[in-house]
């Protein structure tokens, strides 16, 4: 059974394992530390024992109240199709919730049919088909 645990303070080392399953390169401890201790951030690891996915966002300040930004989600792909995706979606969903926030949103490409879907089984709604994400880089990347 796959079930979606929220890190705190002391869940380093599974955040850590979370994303490496995921096929990123694992996080130093320090960043760890870090990341979990920032109260704007926010991490799920699908667990099934062992971590098979994660997701992270960030509770966003705005003048209507609280949001929750989903800013990734990945499951390992021997475990995809398998119910951690959605686990880890409601996990975040019932979080801000929690915390009043008055929405959740993600941003995905339609030319991902997986991340479509998954948002709409689990509730989200497309109403714009009109809207494009810009990324700025700065001068502090690496």
């Amino acid at each position: 059974m796959i079930e979606a645990w929220i890190l705190e303070a002391g869940d380093e080392d599974i955040l850590a394992r979370a994303y490496e399953a995921i096929g990123e390169e694992r996080p130093s401890p320090e960043r760890c530390r870090a990341l979990l201790a920032n109260p704007s951030f926010v991490g799920v690891a699908a667990m099934a024992p062992e971590p098979v996915g994660f997701t992270w966002g960030h509770f966003l300040a705005h003048p209507e109240g609280d949001a929750l930004l989903l800013y990734s989600i990945d499951v390992a792909e021997a475990t995809r199709r398998q119910g951690a995706g959605r686990a880890m979606v409601e996990t975040m969903k019932a979080l801000a919730a929690a915390r009043g926030c008055f929405e959740m949103w993600v941003a995905t490409n339609r030319s991902n049919p997986a991340a479509m879907a998954l948002y709409q089984a689990a509730g989200g709604i497309s109403d714009a088909d009109d809207e494009v994400v810009f990324a700025f880089p700065t001068d502090a990347q690496t």
